[in-house]
């Protein structure tokens, strides 16, 4: 028995997984496989903060999602994640209070760059109706059909069964 020599055991089999890193790795695992919109309030806080997930879920739990930014002071965190917390409030606040302005659409050059930053974070294939007034504004934009990865199949009964607005001019398929 002498002869053998006892070979290194690896670092990942010396150490039993702690329940942090195993939910990471679910939550990674999970993201890829199924994407972003898998995600819940606490691990997305959690992902973009570096705050733990057990501790996010305490503070939502004590103080809801609303009040969670507000009450950053009594919050056990260092003073960076404190940070990261106020700028996903603000990017939220931001993002809700947003109104874009009635853009003009003059070209179908501009409707295409239009188009493709309305649906480019599409995952599947949409198909949408856009309306413009006499002076080639934005009215409204309709989404009509949602597809596969690859198609949006439509038929005429779905693009005429939209309801366009009175003052509705110009239509852009």
């Amino acid at each position: 028995m002498g002869k053998y020599k006892q070979l290194p055991i690896s670092k990942e089999f010396k150490e039993e997984p702690t329940i942090k890193t195993v939910y990471k790795n679910i939550v990674k695992e999970r993201i890829n496989k199924y994407g972003v919109n898998t995600l819940n309030d606490e691990e997305i806080i959690s992902i973009l903060t570096g705050v733990e997930i057990e501790k996010v879920k305490g503070y939502l739990e004590s103080y809801g999602i609303v009040d969670f930014i507000k009450n950053i002071g009594a919050i056990n965190i260092t003073d960076i994640q404190k940070k990261k917390l106020e700028l996903v409030y603000m990017i939220s606040k931001r993002i809700s209070t947003y109104k874009p302005t009635k853009a003009t659409i003059d070209s179908s050059t501009q409707a295409g760059e239009y188009f493709v930053n309305d649906l480019k974070l599409y995952e599947k294939e949409v198909f949408k109706v856009l309306m413009l007034d006499n002076s080639k504004r934005i009215i409204k934009l309709e989404q009509v059909s949602e597809g596969t990865v690859n198609e949006a199949p439509i038929h005429i009964r779905e693009i005429t069964s939209v309801d366009y607005p009175q003052i509705s001019i110009k239509i852009m398929l």
